[in-house]
Order: C-alpha cells, then structure tokens, then sequence
C-alpha cells in the first residue's frame, strides 16, 4: 500500500459508459489506500471529444470540482489516455507533468499508463512542438479555470465586469 495516498481526497474519472464499466477494480483500489472520493465518479463517453486529455468535457468538469473540492489526486486506469487517442507517451507525460504542477496528480490503480512508444522511430520536431503548444495552450486554460473556481469559491467576482476604463497617460 502506498503510505502517501492513504487518507486523500480524490476524484475518479473513467473513460467508458457507466453502464458497461466494472467499477471493482478502481474500488479496490480506493480501498486499499483508503482513500476519500469527493462527489459521484465522472464518466466520459463522449466519442466526438478531443483526443487531448482535459481538454475534453468530463475532464475539466472532474478538475473543476476537484479543486472546489479541494482534492489532492485524480484516480484513473491505466487506459486514461489511451482509450481517447492520446497514445503518444511524451504528450502524455506533459500532461501528467502538468497535474502534478497543480498539486492534483494522476494516479492510474496500476501504477502506469498505456502508450505506445517511439523507440524506433525519430519524433518529427514539428509535430513534438505542436504537442508543446497544445500542453501550454491546455496549462493556461487549466489555470485560469482553477483561479476561476477558487476565487467563486472564495465570493470574489470578475472585476472586469461594469468597471471603466481610466486613461492614466493624461499630460
């Protein structure tokens, strides 16, 4: 049993239709660890989705309530990324590099997650710089909706609404 998951708060989110998904093993888990889920499991199903994971809609819905939530982990399967298309292990890093900077890490039940990987073959610069672009695009649309959240949480509204603007450049 891993020490550093026993007691924490978390969400869950499943690639799959609740109807058709065996939620034992995801239970044992959460079990096992003893750990608190905050709010109903998030399923997604949603084929015409992105294939980027939390850009999709049941992820950030998951995030948003997570951190209204204050929760300190996401438990997924192993399958997270792979059942949507994102099956690149460096595009999948950056985005598990990604939760950890928000203090919400993935935990897959089984410790990994699938990809599959490009020993053989040189990445194309190109297309390893569009992955980049696409994680700091998400990053940033990810932190503002955390800030968003908190500050909802906290009774603080956007102050940009009905303010006027003031020329400071008078001479």
């Amino acid at each position: 049993m891993d020490q550093d998951l026993v007691g924490k708060k978390a969400i869950v989110i499943v690639r799959g239709n609740p109807d058709d998904h065996n939620p034992d093993p995801i239970q044992d888990f959460i079990n096992q660890h003893q750990i608190e889920v905050q709010g109903e499991w998030f399923y997604d199903w949603r084929s015409g989705d992105t294939d980027w994971a939390f850009r999709r809609y049941e992820d950030r819905l998951g995030f948003s309530k997570g951190v209204e939530q204050g929760v300190d982990c996401i438990i997924v399967e192993p399958n997270f990324f792979f059942s949507i298309g994102q099956v690149s292990s460096f595009e999948q890093k950056l985005i598990i590099r990604m939760m950890d900077n928000f203090n919400c890490p993935l935990v897959s039940i089984t410790g990994s997650f699938e990809s599959v990987s490009f020993h053989h073959t040189a990445a194309n610069d190109d297309d390893l710089l569009d992955a980049v672009v696409s994680y700091e695009k998400l990053r940033n649309q990810l932190s503002k909706l955390r800030r968003k959240t908190q500050n909802q949480e906290k009774g603080i509204v956007d102050l940009q609404v009905g303010v006027k603007s003031v020329d400071v450049n008078r001479c």
